[in-house]
């Protein structure tokens, strides 16, 4: 059997009749969505081992001194966040 392009799907779509179209979108509405994720965390963060991504999996933060003093780095020129919003325009 020939698998078939999302645009040749489209197309077919679009040249139905209204009936079956209508039919179309009642069934669509009536599709189950999953209702949980497709893997948990530590299945995920197993993947990631396995791959060789991560080496292991840190524990949660428990100690959180470290973070309290923090100071943001300087940058010279536009904020990164402007910088993001203005390569979005493009």
């Amino acid at each position: 059997m020939s698998q078939m392009t999302l645009t040749e799907i489209f197309e077919i779509v679009k040249a139905l009749p209204s009936d079956d179209l209508r039919l179309l979108r009642e069934w669509l509405a009536r599709a189950e969505v999953p209702s949980k994720p497709m893997m948990t965390e530590e299945e995920f963060h197993q993947r990631l081992l396995q791959a060789g991504i991560i080496s292991k999996v840190p524990g949660p933060i428990k100690d959180f001194k470290p973070y309290l003093n923090r100071t943001p780095v300087q940058i010279e020129g536009p904020s990164l966040s402007q910088t993001i919003i203005e390569d979005r325009g493009k």
